[in-house]
């Protein structure tokens, strides 16, 4: 459309898929009708796998794609997608999470869908200054991601400041009809019972501090990685700490 033309939304939503959202506007745009500027809230926000609650957002296109402006309880900050490289790039004052499925309860519910190819999927470049999974205090936070051959590869994925500390690196490819997967992580934390509710798992561990190092390796399978798969050592190093079931 010419310049200063288009259409603008506003509205109240219970539900609002930003993935859904972002194709929608593709189709838009090749109908040769511009979408200028959308203000809405949404009680749930879905992105990526997650919901956001209670979330005001303001998107405008740009020459590259968009970029959306967040604010409410369940986050602040701005999202940016760049069509070139495909990468979702997010730079939040703070995010608020529910607690996650279980790796093999995610695993259990895509079990149908075909495998992922990550060399398929966006780049990932987020950062967070206050991080909160489940009720659980993770600090700052940051996930980042880059391009390698067959998939990608994590440059950063850490938490720090927040009763948790995480470092982590790893990759994940599809190559040749077979996907494969590798990840070490250094895990530090003085509430590791919130830690394994807020990513899926029974908090049957309490303890005053944690300690966790691992060296995982997923072969390669044409079926798709699956966390229970994984090969390879975990350490614990746990303190002032008891088991509440085995």
């Amino acid at each position: 459309p010419p310049a200063g033309k288009g259409v603008s939304i506003s509205g109240d939503l219970g539900d609002l898929d930003l993935g859904a959202w972002k194709n929608a506007l593709g189709a838009m745009g090749q109908g040769g009708i511009g979408l200028q500027r959308a203000e809405l809230h949404a009680d749930h926000l879905h992105l990526l796998g997650q919901t956001l609650q209670d979330v005001h957002m303001v998107y405008t296109p740009n020459a590259t794609g968009w970029s959306v402006l967040l604010d409410g309880p369940g986050a602040a900050g701005k999202v940016d997608w760049s069509d070139a490289g495909g990468v979702l790039a997010a730079r939040l004052q703070h995010l608020q999470l529910d607690a996650q499925p279980s790796p093999t309860e995610g695993a259990a519910n895509s079990a149908e869908a075909p495998p992922l190819d990550p060399a398929q999927l966006p780049l990932l470049d987020i950062r967070c200054d206050q991080l909160a999974v489940g009720g659980a205090d993770f600090g700052q936070a940051a996930f980042v991601t880059r391009r390698i051959d067959g998939g990608q590869a994590i440059n950063t994925f850490s938490f720090s400041g927040g009763k948790t500390t995480l470092g982590a690196n790893g990759n994940w490819t599809r190559v040749s009809g077979q996907s494969a997967a590798a990840l070490k992580f250094d895990l530090e934390s003085e509430d590791i019972a919130a830690v394994l509710h807020a990513f899926g798992y029974a908090p049957n561990l309490d303890a005053k501090t944690s300690h966790f190092t691992g060296d995982l390796q997923w072969p390669p399978r044409a079926e798709g990685l699956k966390w229970e798969l994984a090969k390879g050592p975990i350490t614990i190093d746990v303190k002032s700490g008891k088991l509440n079931a085995v």
